[in-house]
C-alpha cells in the first residue's frame, strides 16, 4: 500500500471523482459529490492549517457561492493551485 501522501491523496479523491461520475442515479451523485467536498475540505484544513476566517470564506463560497479568498501559497498540494505571483484565487 502506498504511503499517504499530498499527491497520493489527490489521486484518490481524483478516482473517487471518477466513480461519482460514472456509477448511481443523479441524486446519488449529487450527494457523493457534496461528501467528497467535505472530504476536501477536511484534507485542507488538516494539512494546510488554516484561521477559521479563511475556512469559513471557503466554506461560504463553497456552499452559497461567495467569491472565494485570495490565497498566498507556493503551491496548494491538494488543489492543485501555484502561485505566479503571491496573488492566486482558490479553483
Amino acid at each position: 500500500m502506498p504511503p499517504t501522501t499530498a499527491a497520493n491523496l489527490e489521486a484518490l479523491l481524483r478516482s473517487l471523482q471518477n466513480d461519482i461520475e460514472v456509477f448511481g442515479d443523479e441524486g446519488a451523485k449529487q450527494r457523493r459529490r457534496v461528501l467528497l467536498r467535505g472530504f476536501r475540505a477536511g484534507l485542507w484544513t488538516g494539512i494546510d492549517k488554516p484561521d477559521m476566517r479563511e475556512v469559513a470564506q471557503v466554506l461560504r463560497a463553497e456552499l452559497f457561492g461567495h467569491p472565494l479568498p485570495v490565497v498566498s501559497a507556493e503551491v496548494d498540494e491538494l488543489e492543485g493551485v501555484v502561485v505566479v505571483n503571491e496573488d492566486a484565487l482558490w479553483m
